[in-house]
């Protein structure tokens, strides 16, 4: 495929999906981050609360003083957050990447053989959706041949390809796609607790401090909050893990359809309907290369009609 100039960006397809997935992978690490400020945000104003009903802090100089304190971690960690934001984002667009492959690699060979240029179709193992490039192989072997004979002519469909009518959920590709979207996930959950971490050591410190100067008692106050930042850590981990794996399927979701849709094309096509194309209604993204795959087939089509025109005279 073409590369793209930076004005186009925004303008094409893939791009534009490329830069959500990012957006997505990136949004869900700040909608979580952003979760868990506001819950500590309750937390530290309650304890202000308290401590200004104990009499422990009393002067507005003081509870500033003391919301400063506390925060004062949050915008230590700031660049690092911003940096790892950045860095999911990245990520996203790689796992668009990654999805998308397969068709690129479609595509980038029909350009080549409508061109009339050498041309290898070899899939990695990685990005390998097992229906689509197992038949796409056959079916690009089948065209070769064809074009040979100089006609097109029906062939026999492998029995493993007859009955499918819909699409196949592809469980070696998931498990390559989702392992990669662990990955992230464990990352974000890392990073998470880090500065979920270094928000509560604050928050503690400052408590602690202001307890021990007015000699309150802090062993029951402190066991208790313990328990309960401990417990919003863990959930946020949960609400993490679990939302990128619902991005996961959602993201697989995104491409099934259309790896269908390749599918079913190549196997209407060998099955000798010539004016078979690819039609791929609600996904934007993979119309690129599914253009270039039509185009593939009209100029096979074309050609080997032509042949067989000028045999018959």
């Amino acid at each position: 495929m073409k590369k793209l100039s930076f004005k186009k960006l925004f303008k094409s397809e893939v791009s534009i999906f490329a830069l959500l997935t990012g957006l997505k992978v990136a949004g869900i690490f700040v909608g979580v981050l952003l979760l868990i400020s506001y819950i500590f945000w309750i937390i530290l104003s309650l304890n202000n609360v308290f401590f200004e009903s104990q009499g422990f802090v009393t002067a507005s100089a003081l509870r500033e003083a003391y919301f400063d304190y506390v925060l004062k971690s949050v915008s230590d960690l700031a660049p690092y957050i911003l940096a790892f934001v950045i860095a999911l984002f990245f990520a996203g667009v790689f796992v668009a990447n990654i999805l998308l492959r397969p068709f690129q690699i479609i595509a980038r060979y029909c350009e080549k053989k409508t061109e009339g240029e050498e041309a290898i179709y070899d899939p990695d193992s990685f990005s390998d959706f097992k229906l689509l490039t197992r038949f796409s192989g056959f079916f690009f072997l089948y065209l070769d041949e064809a074009k040979e004979k100089g006609k097109l002519e029906p062939a026999s469909i492998p029995s493993p390809f007859l009955g499918i009518h819909k699409p196949v959920f592809d469980k070696v590709f998931f498990f390559h796609f989702f392992f990669l979207i662990l990955i992230i996930a464990l990352i974000s959950v890392s990073m998470l607790n880090m500065g979920a971490a270094a928000m509560r050591q604050d928050m503690v410190d400052l408590a602690v401090s202001s307890l021990n100067t007015h000699g309150a008692g802090t062993s029951h106050f402190f066991q208790g909050q313990a328990y309960l930042y401990d417990s919003i850590s863990v959930v946020a981990a949960l609400l993490l893990v679990a939302a990128y794996i619902l991005l996961s399927f959602h993201l697989y979701g995104r491409v099934s359809g259309a790896i269908f849709a390749f599918f079913s094309t190549m196997r209407s096509f060998m099955k000798g309907d010539s004016k078979a194309r690819v039609r791929l209604l609600g996904y934007n993204h993979v119309r690129p290369y599914g253009r270039a795959f039509n185009q593939y087939l009209k100029y096979i089509d074309t050609e080997l009609g032509k042949k067989e025109k000028s045999g018959n005279k």
